[in-house]
C-alpha cells in the first residue's frame, strides 16, 4: 500500500514540476514582437512546436528520472525490508539456535551434575554401608550368625552352638568389655598364700615360669571396689602386685564384603634385593598371639608351626584370623609366599568363640601367652589384636620386655576418632597402622601419638579356613609386615628394646602425611 501511494503522488506532480522548470529557464520562452507577420506566425508555430517538443522531452526525461528514482527508492526500500526481514529471520534463527544450544548445554550440565551427585551419593551410601557393616561386624562380631564367615570358615560353620562360650560379658567404668564378676591379679608367688588367708578364693591360678610371677583369677561382685578391697591389701604384701578387670580383646581384621584377589605379601619391598635375600634366609622362630591356626591349609602345610592353647575353659576355637596372619608371616605354597617363608612360628591361641560376642580373648589368656613367649625364647612377637588398657597385661609386657622380647601390635580398627587401643599403645610395644597400595591410611585405623609405623594392610592376600585365599584388610594385616622387619633386624644383631628398635627404623621409614612424625602414619612406611 505504501509503495502504490508513492507512485501516484510522483506521477501527479510531473506537470507541475515541468511548468516550474520552464518558468525558471528563459531560453525556453519565445520573444514577444510588436506586430503579427505570416513569417512571424510560422516562426511562432515552429517555436511552439519546438517548445512543445522540448517541454515534452524535458517532461519525459523528468518523468523517467523520477520513475527511476522512485523505482530505485522502491527497490532500496524493498531490499531494505527484505534485508531487515532476512536479518530478523537470521537473528531469530541464531537466537533460537543459541537458546537451544544454551538450553541443551544447561540440560546436559544439569543432567551431568545430577548424575554426578547421584553417583557420589550412591558411592557415599555404599561406602557408608560398607563401613557400617564393617564396624557392626567388628562391634557385634556375631560369629556363626555371619554369613560371610560361615562361607569362609567351613570348619567353624559346623560348630554346635552349645559348644560356644557362654560366660557373662559386662562393662567396666569406661564402658570397656570385661568378663563380668572377675578380676585378675599378678603377684609374687609367696603372696598367693596370704591372699587366700584374707578370704579371696581364686577361680584359677597359673604360675608364670617365664615371668617369675603368679596369675590369679578371682570372682567378685560387680560392685566390688578392687582398689579399696584388693589392691590396697595386696600392695601391703607386694608393692609390685597389679589388679584389674579381666578385659576382653578382639582380632583386628575386617572381613571384606566380597571375595578379593588381594596382593601377595612377598611383594613387599621385593625390589630391594638385599631385603629379598635376608627375608628368605631368615630362620629362627617368630611369635604369634592370635586364634588357633589351620595348619592343613595348602599355604601352611610345609611351615614349621608350634601352637598351644591358653584359653581356660573348653569351647569352640576360631581359626580364621590366626590362619590369615600366619600365612602372611610364614606361608609357603604353590603360587604363594609369606614374608618369612623359612622362619618357624610359635603360635599361642588365646581366643574363644563366644555365643553372642564372637571371638574374644581375655586378659588372663593374653598374660599366659606372653609368659610362654618368654619360655620359648622368641625375640619378636606379633599381636594382631586390640582392646582397652589393663594394668595386669601392661605389667606382663614390661616383664617380658626386660627379658629381651619385642612386641609388635595392630593399632586397631575402631576408627580414627577412637581412643588408643592396647597392647599397641603400651610403651613396650611397636604400634602399626595400615595403608593401602597408594600409601593411604586404612579408613578404620585408630590414630594417635602412640603410632610408630605404617605398613601394607589393605587387600593383603592371605589364607582362609575354607582352603582358599582372600584379600583381607585391617591393621591385623599390617602388623606382620612390621614384625618381619623387626625380626630380620634382630637376627642380624642386637636390636635392643622396642623404643630402640623404633628409633633405629624411624630414620629409614618413608615419610607419609605431614612432614615428620604424625599421629596417622607415625614415622611413616616401615622399610627393611
Amino acid at each position: 500500500m505504501t509503495r502504490t501511494l508513492i507512485i501516484l503522488l510522483a506521477t501527479a506532480s510531473l506537470t507541475t514540476m515541468a511548468t516550474v522548470l520552464a518558468e525558471d529557464h528563459p531560453l525556453w520562452v519565445s520573444p514577444v514582437y510588436a506586430q503579427d507577420d505570416p513569417d512571424d506566425d510560422l516562426d511562432d508555430d515552429i517555436d511552439d512546436d519546438i517548445e512543445d517538443d522540448v517541454e515534452d522531452d524535458i517532461e519525459d526525461d523528468i518523468e523517467d528520472d523520477i520513475q527511476d528514482d522512485i523505482e530505485s527508492d522502491i527497490e532500496s526500500s524493498i531490499e531494505d525490508d527484505i534485508e531487515d526481514d532476512v536479518e530478523d529471520d537470521v537473528e531469530d534463527d541464531i537466537e533460537s539456535e543459541i537458546e537451544d544450544d544454551v538450553e541443551d548445554d544447561i540440560e546436559d550440565d544439569v543432567e551431568d551434575d545430577v548424575e554426578d551427585d547421584v553417583e557420589d551419593d550412591v558411592e557415599d551410601d555404599v561406602e557408608d554401608d560398607i563401613d557400617d557393616d564393617a564396624e557392626d561386624e567388628f562391634d557385634d562380631d556375631a560369629g556363626d550368625d555371619d554369613e560371610f564367615e560361615t562361607d569362609r570358615d567351613s570348619d567353624e560353620a559346623q560348630l554346635d552352638r552349645a559348644e560356644l562360650g557362654t560366660f557373662a560379658i559386662g562393662l567396666d567404668d569406661d564402658a570397656q568389655e570385661i568378663r563380668a564378676n572377675e578380676r585378675v591379679l599378678l603377684l609374687e608367688p609367696e603372696v598367693v598364700a596370704e591372699l587366700e588367708g584374707r578370704g579371696f578364693q581364686p577361680i584359677e591360678q597359673n604360675t608364670l615360669d617365664g615371668l617369675d610371677l603368679v596369675l590369679v583369677r578371682i570372682e567378685v561382685p560387680d560392685d566390688f571396689d578392687v582398689e579399696q578391697e584388693v589392691a590396697a591389701a595386696l600392695r601391703q604384701l607386694d608393692p609390685n602386685a597389679e589388679v584389674d578387670f579381666n578385659h576382653i580383646y578382639r582380632p583386628q581384621l575386617i572381613a571384606p564384603a566380597h571375595a578379593n584377589p588381594g596382593y601377595l605379601p612377598s611383594a613387599f619391598a621385593e625390589e630391594d634385593s638385599a631385603w629379598k635375600r635376608q627375608r628368605r634366609s631368615a630362620r629362627g622362630d617368630i611369635g604369634l598371639v592370635d586364634t588357633l591356626i589351620d595348619t592343613t591349609h595348602p599355604s601352611l602345610r610345609g611351615s614349621r608351626i608350634v601352637q598351644r592353647d591358653f584359653v581356660s575353659e573348653p569351647g569352640a576355637r576360631s581359626r580364621a584370623h590366626g590362619t590369615a596372619v600366619a600365612s602372611i608371616l610364614v606361608g609357603s605354597g604353590e603360587g604363594y609366599q609369606g614374608i618369612l617363608p623359612n622362619a618357624g612360628l610359635v603360635a599361642a591361641s588365646v581366643f574363644l568363640r563366644h555365643s553372642s560376642a564372637g571371638d574374644t580373648a581375655s586378659t588372663d589368656s593374653l598374660v599366659r601367652a606372653v609368659d610362654w613367649m618368654v619360655t620359648s625364647r622368641v625375640r619378636v612377637v606379633n599381636m594382631s589384636l586390640a582392646g582397652p588398657p589393663n594394668r595386669v597385661l601392661g605389667a606382663a609386657l614390661a616383664q617380658a620386655a626386660r627379658r629381651g622380647i619385642i612386641f609388635v601390635a595392630a593399632a586397631g580398627n575402631d576408627g580414627p576418632n577412637a581412643q588408643p587401643r592396647y597392647p599397641a599403645a603400651d610403651p613396650n610395644v611397636v604400634a602399626v597402622t595400615a595403608v593401602d597400595r597408594n600409601n593411604r591410611v586404612y579408613r578404620l585405623a585408630v590414630r594417635g601419638p602412640h603410632i610408630d609405623f605404617a605398613a601394607p594392610g589393605v587387600d593383603i592376600l592371605s589364607a582362609n579356613t575354607s582352603g582358599g585365599m582372600y584379600g583381607e584388610s585391617g591393621t591385623s594385616m599390617a602388623a606382620p609386615f612390621a614384625a618381619a622387619v623387626v625380626f630380620v633386624r634382630c637376627r642380624r644383631g642386637t636390636c635392643g628394646d622396642a623404643r630402640q628398635v623404633v628409633n633405629t627404623l624411624a630414620g629409614g621409614a618413608i615419610d607419609l602425611g605431614p612432614s615428620g612424625f604424625d599421629p596417622t602414619y607415625g614415622h611413616g612406611l616401615i622399610q627393611p
